[in-house]
């Protein structure tokens, strides 16, 4: 490529990323940075740009790491192209060198993203992965995630609404209060609703990718734990009825509850699966 004056995707990417880090270091209007980011991932597969950027992420200039931090902590699932994993992993990588007081400025800066409470945790989990990063870091991010989830149910801040709902969301706040099972039974009985009913029944369950004989599968089922934490004890028939399914992905969750509750228990922990030839998208 080189002696023949060619070019790749790949040498583009680079190159664009390069380009986006030198715009980066000079610009001083957040908005002329998310305009900078968003005009560059935007043209490639977000996975393979985020791959590139992590190589070169330590030419950016410590003083607007923390900066370009909050903009992709921002863009998270109002940009399609942003995937969360690899959002994640940027955010780690742009603070795990800061000071104390820049990583509560991120902190500060995303306390109140209580639709975002699952990234948090993500990115409480990677800053937990290396005993040799920031201790600091760790600690203030810990802090973050642990007030907000206090917050959540100490002002009954409902997960569950269109503000802050996404699915699984929910499920980082169960992980902190799973040792304290009252306190998530009376936060779900003070939001649950015949209107959010088939939200909370979705973050029950999970799909899982079946390959068999050459061919490809995809099957969704209640877990027993998450359904135990969220809806343990609880007669959810009033809301059910006052709300039918109507939508695709209403009618999906209605049948995978269905199976749910009329499994033996004897025999199997979890829901019944619902195979499907296709990926789901659930839009609850």
């Amino acid at each position: 490529l080189y002696f023949n004056y060619m070019s790749n995707v790949y040498i583009e990417i680079k190159n664009d990323v390069l380009r986006f880090i030198a715009i980066a270091n000079n610009v001083e209007s957040v908005d002329d940075l998310i305009s900078a980011f968003t005009t560059s991932i935007n043209k490639y597969e977000s996975l393979v740009w985020f791959k590139f950027f992590i190589l070169f992420i330590n030419d950016i200039f410590k003083e607007k790491a923390t900066l370009l931090a909050k903009v992709v902590f921002q863009l998270i699932y109002c940009n399609n192209k942003l995937n969360p994993s690899s959002a994640v992993e940027c955010i780690y990588e742009l603070l795990k060198n800061s000071e104390e007081d820049a990583v509560q400025s991120f902190c500060q800066s995303i306390h109140s993203s209580y639709s975002k409470l699952s990234i948090i945790e993500h990115i409480k989990m990677r800053t937990a992965k290396n005993i040799y990063d920031n201790v600091e870091y760790d600690e203030v991010i810990n802090n973050c995630y642990s007030d907000m989830c206090n917050k959540i149910i100490t002002n009954k801040i409902n997960l569950y609404s269109d503000k802050n709902y996404h699915m699984h969301n929910i499920v980082s706040l169960l992980k902190f209060f799973a040792k304290k099972q009252e306190i998530l039974h009376k936060y779900i009985s003070s939001i649950i609703s015949s209107k959010n009913i088939y939200r909370v029944i979705g973050d029950t369950i999970i799909g899982d990718r079946i390959a068999s004989s050459g061919s490809v599968n995809y099957s969704y089922f209640v877990v027993k734990e998450r359904y135990d934490l969220l809806l343990g004890g609880m007669d959810i028939s009033s809301f059910l009825d006052d709300h039918k399914p109507i939508t695709k992905s209403e009618k999906l969750v209605f049948e995978i509850y269905k199976k749910y509750i009329e499994r033996d228990p004897k025999v199997k922990c979890n829901g019944e699966e619902e195979v499907l030839d296709h990926p789901f998208t659930f839009e609850l």
